[in-house]
């Protein structure tokens, strides 16, 4: 065989060899396209509603040991873990005003900066809200699969101490005997007094405020009182009134028997606290009225702020 014969023969062989490595390679790539591709269509098939709805707000979801947080993807590193740390030190606070340990309970967070971020996630600008995935009253199809907290975290007056409030409590103590709002929403307000005090006043001065004003809400047949109406004043009225009560009946008689009231309902308030409530009540308007003799010096228009932006 000549030598250029041969040279052609060894040209012919690698290009034959070349090909059909890269055709190999072509199927290859195809095959791992085709898998990955499959995989993803899956992943987004297979995700749940609370993923999907994160995903699609643009929120970046961090795992914390049992926590999960699901944060607005303009913060940076360092926002993210100051957020992280911050909603840990609000679970810390909240165990030792209610004297409970740690628990191991797993819980997704998904934090906003602003009321106008969460209207955009849930279609209602609220400050925040709190699901535990064992309350009794879910809606059918309603319950989530976990514990699941919402919550505006941004500025000075934001909600994440008061959702991460009613999560701790009814994690630790479970849902209230006679489903009432006050003794949650008191102790929630009364453990982050941040969401409500942008007037500059304390829950007593605005306790004292309704009480010379005639604003207070009276207890209703079953010994609890309830917020009138949806407007802001009277959700403000609602939460510092009972944030009021709570912490007296804490401060004066103690947490144990502020759980024994959230266990057993207003039927023992009586048997728990050695006097009628009715009587509580004027107790504490009596000791209030000889304190504050004079009208207190309040600015309505500063209450009647909204605290959360």
């Amino acid at each position: 065989m000549s030598v250029n014969k041969l040279k052609n023969y060894y040209v012919i062989l690698y290009y034959n060899q070349t090909t059909n490595i890269m055709k190999k390679l072509i199927l290859l790539l195809s095959l791992l396209l085709i898998v990955l591709l499959s995989l993803f269509v899956y992943g987004r098939l297979s995700e749940n509603p609370l993923d999907r709805q994160v995903r699609l707000a643009g929120m970046v979801t961090q795992k914390e040991g049992n926590f999960k947080f699901s944060m607005s993807k303009t913060l940076s590193r360092s926002e993210r873990k100051e957020l992280i740390t911050r909603t840990k030190e609000c679970i810390t606070r909240s165990l030792e005003l209610i004297h409970e340990p740690p628990f191991d309970d797993a819980i997704h967070f998904v934090l906003v900066p602003t009321r106008n971020d969460m209207k955009n996630l849930l279609g209602t600008g609220i400050g925040g809200t709190a699901f535990p995935k064992d309350y009794e009253s879910y809606p059918e199809g309603a319950r989530p699969d976990v514990n699941l907290i919402y919550a505006v975290h941004g500025g000075k007056h934001n909600a994440l101490g008061h959702e991460v409030m009613h999560m701790v409590a009814f994690l630790k103590w479970g849902q209230t005997h006679d489903f009432s709002p006050w003794f949650e929403e008191g102790l929630a307000t009364l453990s982050s007094p941040e969401t409500e005090d942008c007037d500059g006043y304390t829950f007593e001065q605005r306790y004292v405020y309704f009480l010379q004003n005639g604003k207070l809400i009276p207890p209703d047949s079953t010994m609890n009182f309830y917020q009138k109406g949806d407007s802001l004043i009277q959700r403000k009225i609602f939460y510092n009134q009972a944030a009021y009560m709570v912490g007296y009946l804490i401060d004066n008689y103690g947490i144990g028997n502020f759980k024994q009231l959230w266990q057993n309902g207003m039927g023992d308030f009586e048997k728990i606290y050695g006097i009628p409530f009715e009587n509580c009540i004027r107790k504490i308007n009596d000791e209030l009225n000889k304190k504050y003799s004079e009208p207190i010096n309040f600015s309505r228009e500063a209450f009647t702020e909204n605290c959360i932006k």
